[in-house]
């Protein structure tokens, strides 16, 4: 069943992992990353998986590309997010 998922969660897991959008949004991208992978490298012989890898990171580059290149959003960056603070952090890489 390649590519598909079967999971069973209990309501107060439910609740925790996805009442917030962005956890939800977080644990739904854990999950479709781990199908892809699952799909896609645990299968011996089958065709490698690095050209549906190539054609998402296109699709997430040309994605980026766009947000970033909206106009004003170089304006926006800084006055919404503690970029600035943490810039300033010293820590190591």
């Amino acid at each position: 069943m390649a590519g598909r998922i079967r999971i069973t969660e209990q309501g107060e897991v439910i609740a925790s992992k996805y009442a917030n959008p962005d956890i939800g949004a977080r644990n739904l991208e854990a999950l479709v990353a781990a199908t892809l992978e699952a799909s896609l490298t645990s299968h011996p012989g089958s065709e490698s998986g690095e050209s549906v890898f190539a054609e998402l990171s296109g699709h997430a580059y040309r994605a980026y590309r766009e947000l970033v290149e909206t106009p004003g959003f170089m304006q926006y960056f800084p006055e919404a997010t503690p970029i600035n603070a943490i810039a300033k952090l010293n820590i190591g890489s």
